[in-house]
């Protein structure tokens, strides 16, 4: 984080209608900021033909003692020192800001990951740790769409899911898993929080997977990650009732810390009919083949 030249340089992205701005005097941060959300970048795409719907504004300063001052969306201020890892704090700022935004615009955002098989999005909620990159993942390299590795983002009509395909944060430990992603060991890892240490992003799922991303799909199945993988073990799928699942789901929605009511109004309207299932992950491709086996039964189950 020594690439500051004290000139503040803009990077410019649009997500779902959402305009994000991120300014810092660092050409580093931008670059790995870029990393990320580069599909945003150049996607162009849309959702009035009148501008954006709304702006997020974030900035990451490099001070000259080597501290870094993080501005959030709502202007508050923090100072980061350099072994604190300014660039996890931005990209929290980032985070926060554009959900707080999509979520005025009428659009839910869940910490999930969202594939798509046969045009139904597959939704995969679970705490950090419990492998839902690296299902995601592997998924891709059996040929399934990209939606999202972050957020599913519920649209205002609370059956679709929309695109959100910011990179892929990975650890070191999938490159063992998954060879096509080797070339990133060429390149310098750097902390994204979580461990992960390089951001893959959509162009990059495309060379080495054949990823495509996919815009709005409804909703076909809901996996919930339970306990960390178990490696050398079989893979324990069980259909959960729709009530626990949207319990689940809750817990990984931000705006119910604001707007609780709201979000518990909406998530049975989102989840109503879907086949909902727990999951302790285990062997990659046994976890992969329970998954899909389960997604691809009955669309719509009896509440």
């Amino acid at each position: 984080m020594s690439s500051s030249d004290g000139a503040t340089a803009v990077a410019r992205f649009e997500i779902q209608g959402i305009e994000l701005i991120v300014r810092s005097n660092d050409r580093l941060i931008l670059s790995r900021v870029h990393d990320t959300y580069s599909w945003f970048a150049a996607s162009g795409r849309r959702v009035t033909g009148h501008g954006p719907l709304a702006t997020v504004e974030v900035a990451c300063l490099q001070e000259a003692d080597g501290d870094a001052i993080i501005v959030d969306a709502e202007g508050r201020v923090t100072t980061w020192a350099e072994a604190d890892q300014p660039l996890v704090g931005l990209f929290d700022a980032i985070v926060a800001g554009v959900i707080g935004a999509l979520s005025r615009t009428g659009i839910l955002a869940i910490h999930a990951g969202v594939v798509v098989l046969n045009g139904r999005a597959i939704l995969i909620a679970g705490r950090s740790g419990r492998g839902k990159t690296t299902l995601v993942l592997g998924m891709l390299r059996r040929g399934l769409d990209l939606l999202s590795d972050e957020l599913a983002l519920v649209a205002a009509d609370d059956q679709t899911i929309l695109a959100y395909p910011r990179g892929l944060h990975v650890r070191p430990a999938a490159l063992g898993l998954f060879p096509e992603l080797a070339f990133l060991a060429e390149t310098e890892p750097y902390d994204l929080g979580g461990g992960s240490e390089w951001s893959v992003a959509p162009a990059a799922l495309g060379r080495a997977f054949g990823t495509r991303v996919r815009d709005v799909i409804p909703l076909g199945a809901i996996i919930l990650l339970d306990g960390d993988p178990v490696a050398d073990a079989e893979p324990d799928l069980e259909p959960v009732p729709q009530a626990i699942a949207a319990m689940e789901l809750l817990r990984g929605t931000p705006e119910a810390s604001w707007a609780f009511d709201e979000v518990l109004a909406r998530l049975p309207r989102t989840i109503g009919g879907v086949p909902c299932a727990r999951l302790r992950s285990a062997r990659l491709e046994d976890t992969i083949d329970a998954v899909l086996d389960f997604a691809a039964g009955p669309t719509r189950v009896a509440g």
